[in-house]
């Protein structure tokens, strides 16, 4: 695989369809359930339905799937920020996110 130089992912990024809750938080908070299109230790990219506007800070919970000897989802709580914006052809708009901490939270 060839690298993009204009590529400034620091982590490689894996292709996962998870569940997602995006919270966009500036003054007031616009929250939408969506999914990712893929992840990595440091990112993520979702997909939302409306303009985000100048909301830029992001507050992401992911469901992660069962794995080995984990038999349930588990829910991790992001904070991070909007790092480039994408229109689709279809009309959603793609979100490309830098996230920082991370806390995991009680199943539901």
């Amino acid at each position: 695989m060839q690298e993009n130089p204009k590529d400034r992912r620091s982590a490689p990024r894996f292709t996962m369809r998870l569940p997602a809750l995006a919270r966009f938080l500036n003054g007031t908070t616009y929250e939408e359930t969506t999914f990712t299109r893929d992840v990595s230790s440091g990112g993520a990219f979702l997909y939302v339905d409306c303009e985000i506007g100048t909301r830029r800070q992001l507050e992401l919970i992911l469901t992660l799937p069962p794995e080995g000897e984990t038999p349930a989802s588990i829910r991790v709580r992001y904070l991070g920020q909007v790092v480039r914006l994408e229109r689709l052809p279809e009309g959603r708009l793609g979100v490309a996110a830098a996230l920082g901490s991370c806390e995991y939270l009680a199943p539901a």
